[in-house]
């Protein structure tokens, strides 16, 4: 009798820009035949999400998703002698909070950032002054997730997000002696 238990996760990120939309596929079960139809669900399932001709032609960002602000002008010759660092320290992970539609959202940035918009249209800053890091370990897969939050309270609620795997995140305390939120 096979007793084995498995599950398979396909996430597929789809680029607009700068942010990745992923579209994620998990398929459990037990038993060797079990194995055998979910990676077949799973192949086709890959099949009829990849599409190579996706970066030829831009696609849309879904209304659920923020959409960065634009970008900086580039720098011209004479501006690009080195600065200093740049005021935002923005860059991964974020969960940000905005102060009009009250929405709490995660985001990833590739790029160090500045500031986000909402889908509400609010512009929502990110600096140095009004940003903390947070880090938690998941009781899941023991990966340890970290970034940056413009939450001001002395909780992150358990939940507010999510690791990779999909467990929903432990409550996180702010911690005064180490500058951020902690489970």
């Amino acid at each position: 009798m096979d007793t084995q238990k498995f599950r398979l996760n396909l996430t597929i990120y789809h680029f607009d820009g700068p942010i990745p939309i992923p579209t994620s596929l998990v398929f459990s079960g037990s038993g060797r035949e079990g194995l055998r139809k979910a990676l077949s669900l799973l192949s086709g399932a890959a099949d009829g999400l990849w599409n190579p001709e996706e970066d030829a032609k831009p696609q849309p960002a879904p209304a659920a998703n923020p959409v960065p602000a634009p970008k900086p002008a580039p720098q011209t010759a004479k501006d690009s002698a080195p600065t200093a660092a740049p005021e935002s320290n923005v860059k991964g992970l974020a969960l940000i909070h905005c102060p009009d539609c009250k929405k709490t959202f995660e985001i990833f940035f590739w790029e160090p950032v500045e500031e986000v918009k909402c889908n509400c249209g609010r512009t929502i800053q990110l600096h140095r002054h009004n940003t903390a890091k947070f880090e938690f370990t998941c009781r899941a897969c023991k990966k340890v997730v970290y970034g940056y939050t413009n939450l001001t309270g002395a909780v992150i609620e358990a939940g507010a997000m999510e690791c990779v795997c999909g467990e929903k995140c432990p409550e996180m305390l702010w911690r005064p002696v180490r500058g951020a939120y902690h489970d």
